[in-house]
């Protein structure tokens, strides 16, 4: 097994021996090519003060070019981004937002959380742990009230 770390071109070269003419070696190539995946990393979060603030953001820091980046919650659209290139979506509520990023025909997703500063008093949980209980076929279930 040869591991491939590196994007670009290959030759892949099977041989083996014909299984009807003895001792005859057959030979069967083929191209591969691999292209980079689009590299980014999520920074700088800032949280949204509260549930309907709009003041949330985060930047993405491109490691790599791309030829789109997306903010999938929001349809935020960045086209033709460059490596060093430093994208900030803003006036995000608080939740979980999804970066896809595409160059060529790789995909590369991430996720970031947008905390919320101020969360309503009501929304306070309290969670309480029941005892493990094994079921039948081995699994461990443990119910939350």
């Amino acid at each position: 097994m040869f591991p491939i770390t590196r994007s670009g071109n290959y030759d892949i070269i099977f041989t083996t021996e014909d299984p009807i003419l003895e001792g005859c070696i057959v030979e069967k190539r083929a191209e591969l090519e691999v292209s980079p995946l689009p590299e980014f990393s999520i920074d700088a979060i800032t949280p949204a003060t509260s549930c309907n603030s709009l003041d949330g953001s985060f930047e993405i820091n491109m490691e790599s070019d791309a030829d789109s980046v997306i903010v999938v919650e929001t349809g935020m659209n960045f086209i033709n981004v460059t490596q060093g290139e430093t994208l900030t979506p803003g006036n995000l509520d608080p939740g979980i937002y999804t970066v896809k990023a595409r160059l060529g025909g790789c995909v590369n997703f991430k996720t970031v959380s947008i905390q919320n500063n101020n969360p309503p008093s009501s929304f306070d949980p309290t969670v309480t742990p029941n005892s493990e209980v094994c079921g039948p076929d081995g699994t461990l279930m443990v119910p939350l009230i």
